[in-house]
């Protein structure tokens, strides 16, 4: 069976994807893209090839910020964040990681959403593409991808109690 383009891992929110994530990707040189893990309550972007951070949340809006509920965001960040996708696919990886294509994007059509398309818009042998969505969007996105002619699979990723369980179809 071939393996999906893209793959949408989806569950309530706060429920354990980003970490999962973080710890399935840690030490692999075959993963690259974007998470963004939750420190001090705050929200950053975390590049997975490099192991660094960078804000992603910001106090006060202003031309340079979206906002989202009771969140702002740095367009700074987010296009620094873009150009880490973008240059990861230059790099020999299998896996491409996007934490996460929400309501910004989707109802917005800001943040990671012209960057998702771009990478939908390519054609990839070996390259899967990981995104993070949450239950309401899967529709969506999942519509998004087909119209990119991207084959999808859809995880729901139930908590794991046992760390050595792989809820990922592949290791």
């Amino acid at each position: 069976m071939k393996k999906a383009d893209v793959l949408i891992i989806t569950a309530p929110t706060k429920s354990g994807k980003t970490t999962y994530l973080a710890k399935w990707a840690f030490n692999r040189n075959d993963v690259a893209g974007i998470l963004t893990p939750v420190i001090n309550g705050k929200r950053f972007f975390h590049n997975i090839s490099s192991n660094s951070f960078f804000e992603m949340e910001i106090g006060v809006a202003d031309n340079s910020t979206f906002s989202i509920g009771n969140y702002i965001f740095s367009a700074v960040a987010f296009e620094k964040a873009a150009l880490v996708l973008l240059s990861a696919i230059t790099t020999p990886i299998r896996y491409l990681v996007i934490d996460e294509i929400g309501p910004l994007e989707m109802m917005q059509h800001k943040g990671f959403y012209n960057v998702f398309k771009e990478l939908l818009n390519k054609t990839y042998h070996q390259l899967q593409i990981i995104v993070v969505v949450r239950e309401s969007l899967i529709i969506e996105v999942t519509s998004l991808c087909e119209q990119y002619n991207k084959t999808v699979n859809v995880i729901n990723f139930i908590p794991i109690i046992n760390e050595s369980e792989n809820f990922l179809p592949f290791t």
